[in-house]
């Protein structure tokens, strides 16, 4: 009998030290709720407050650790799920062109 193998999760692709937003990147707002898109790749993402909040504070600090302290300050999560959470929907919005690593 085969031995089962797990395969470690793709790392995130994480090559630079901040991000900037696309400025093709649009917000449109569908009833009660955001969604974030991402016209030349036709991505996306309907944004809960997180999603919003990530969004917005971007534009104007583009450095992940600063964004996650922003928001576990202003919310009062914990910083370790809050980072996971944060790198995950970079990542998610990286690969449909809606923001960059540089």
């Amino acid at each position: 009998m085969a031995a089962s193998v797990t395969l470690p999760a793709p790392a995130p692709r994480v090559t630079g030290t901040y991000l900037v937003r696309s400025p093709l990147a649009v917000v449109r707002q569908q009833g009660d709720r955001a969604v974030l898109i991402a016209p030349g790749t036709g991505g996306a993402f309907a944004l809960d407050e997180l999603g919003e909040r990530l969004w917005d504070i971007l534009g104007a600090e583009p450095l992940v650790p600063v964004l996650v302290e922003r928001i576990r300050w202003e919310s009062g999560r914990a910083a370790r799920p809050l980072a996971r959470q944060v790198l995950a929907r970079l990542v998610a919005w990286q690969e449909v062109g809606l923001v960059a690593w540089r």
